[in-house]
């Protein structure tokens, strides 16, 4: 910039000078000579100060450039030295990330795998309690102990119950059926918890006995045995009296149950009564060997009855095969 503006003085005085030249002629040709002489020796000297202030002005520049020069090699070196940490930290931070990914899908895959079994149980969960509750709609003791009628006759498990003159009925199927209605109250007494007073049912197939309470050695057959004028036990010499007090046992039974029913829901009741005084139900008389056709309807009244503490245990019986009454509660 300064040897610019030198030049440009430089130019201005020379033209200055060329002018008084031209003007003044009076100047001898020596002079000039000599005066263009100086000149040169001043064009030359301020040439060389201005290239030396311009020299050691570049000397500065190029040491402060060179000690910028420096500082970015170091700034450069750091920067090299953070990228190369940097890259390190991105590549871990890479398999770190990729790491959580597979462990990501991992946990995805075990979340869908418990989904769908907990999908699985709830379905199964579901089926079974349709089934449980289908179940539960089930009467067991009716479905063991079907109680119907066929014409005249009281049915249970399809084995007719009781005696006609015009239709005849053997005694294996009364005896049979007499099993049945035994075995059903016995069973209902001791899930129920009723303990009888005078008489106790054994059960045995199709052939039932009746023991007394208060002495079980003491027993009565509730079942008809037409051979029985070939024994010669006691009671084969009375065989309808001995099964007439076994059917009067197994009515007391019935009529205890009813009223252990009774008591504890006293809106309960047998439909049909029973008096054992007289030895009639629903005033029909249940003694076997007077008048079949009677003793055949007394047996219905009889086998009514039983359906009818079927329903009421089935109603009142809960499915872990505890017992539980209402009554009982109060």
């Amino acid at each position: 910039f300064r040897f610019v503006i030198f030049r440009q003085t430089f130019k201005k005085s020379i033209e200055i000078m060329a002018g008084l030249l031209h003007r003044e002629s009076q100047f001898s040709q020596d002079s000039a000579i000599s005066l263009k002489k100086y000149i040169k020796e001043i064009q030359e000297c301020d040439v060389k100060d201005a290239a030396n202030d311009d020299i050691a002005s570049l000397d500065n520049e190029i040491e402060i450039l060179e000690i910028q020069l420096a500082k970015i090699k170091v700034e450069k070196s750091s920067l090299r030295q953070k990228k190369t940490k940097l890259a390190t930290e991105l590549y871990e931070a890479q398999i770190v990330r990729d790491s959580m990914i597979n462990r990501n899908n991992c946990l995805e895959y075990e979340i869908n795998q418990v989904v769908e079994n907990i999908q699985s149980v709830q379905s199964e969960l579901a089926c079974t309690e349709s089934t449980l509750t289908k179940n539960k709609q089930i009467n067991i003791m009716n479905d063991a102990f079907y109680i119907w009628f066929s014409g005249p006759f009281a049915t249970i498990n399809s084995l007719r119950l009781g005696n006609l003159p015009y239709k005849p009925i053997d005694f294996t199927e009364i005896n049979a059926a007499l099993g049945q209605a035994a075995l059903a109250v016995h069973i209902v007494s001791s899930r129920a918890g009723i303990e009888f007073k005078s008489f106790v049912i054994l059960p045995m197939g199709s052939f039932p006995k009746i023991l007394k309470a208060d002495d079980r050695r003491t027993s009565y057959p509730l079942f008809i045995d037409s051979s029985s004028s070939f024994y010669l036990s006691s009671q084969s010499m009375f065989p309808k009296r001995y099964f007439n007090l076994a059917l009067t046992g197994f009515m007391t039974c019935i009529f205890e149950v009813g009223e252990y029913i009774s008591n504890h829901d006293p809106t309960l009741s047998l439909p049909y009564r029973i008096v054992i005084a007289d030895s009639k139900i629903s005033d029909v008389s249940f003694t076997y060997g007077v008048d079949e056709e009677v003793w055949t309807r007394a047996l219905k009244f009889m086998l009514s009855n039983i359906k009818w503490i079927i329903a009421w245990y089935a109603k009142h019986c809960t499915h872990a095969g505890a017992f539980s009454v209402a009554g009982n509660q109060n």
